[in-house]
């Protein structure tokens, strides 16, 4: 249902702090976010292949490029290395040119099927960004869920899979006791997405069985 190659368009539809804005990694982050990206919609490629044993993965590395050239541009980034291995595909290791690295982890996941047009799937993750010679890393954990719909049909030009997407952050013990403590273990944000997948120019037709959940096969996340 997922393999090949889709163009996302992802719409930031809301951003929450249900603890206070004071209570977040980065205040001015959120406040930017808010002023500037809710309610826009990026437009990107997102690619799901078959690994060494014929399952269906995201692959991590081009889709996380794609996304952050949609957000800065190509030239912005130039330069990022991305290390991933698509048969241990929950460890991504990004390279910035100013010696800056970015080790991201899936910790855990699940997934679900509540109808045949139906796919929910969670997944908890750790992002530590950290420069040699600078002793104290930063460290987020996070976690995504989305909730897939596939179509039967789709009209031409509209897309075959929509879904809305929830990424909630949450303190760790790197962000102080105090403020960890204070969140008693609640996200301290909240993006919501809506998001559409059209199979890209020149990909074949999939059929219904290929849009048919197959929880043991397929699983975007991974």
């Amino acid at each position: 249902m997922f393999q090949g190659a889709w163009e996302v368009r992802s719409t930031l539809v809301s951003l929450d702090t249900p603890l206070g804005l004071e209570l977040t990694q980065d205040p001015g982050q959120i406040e930017r976010a808010r002023k500037y990206e809710v309610g826009q919609t990026l437009v990107y490629r997102q690619y799901f292949i078959p690994n060494g044993e014929n399952r269906i993965v995201a692959s991590r590395a081009a889709n996380t490029k794609s996304l952050a050239e949609a957000l800065a541009g190509k030239e912005a980034l130039a330069g990022i290395e991305y290390d991933w291995d698509i048969d241990e595909p929950n460890v991504l290791r990004i390279g910035l040119p100013d010696n800056r690295k970015i080790f991201v982890r899936v910790t855990r996941r699940f997934q679900d099927a509540p109808a045949a047009s139906r796919l929910d799937t969670s997944e908890f993750f750790e992002q530590v960004i950290d420069r040699e010679g600078v002793p104290d890393p930063k460290v987020k954990a996070s976690r995504l869920l989305t909730k897939w719909k596939f179509r039967e049909e789709a009209p031409e030009g509209e897309p075959l899979i929509v879904a809305t997407q929830v990424m909630s952050d949450y303190l760790t013990s790197y962000d102080g006791e105090k403020k960890l403590l204070d969140s008693q273990g609640k996200p301290v944000s909240v993006w919501t997405y809506k998001m559409s997948f059209s199979p890209l120019p020149g990909q074949a037709a999939l059929t219904r069985a290929d849009r048919t959940p197959k929880p043991a096969l397929a699983n975007p996340l991974e």
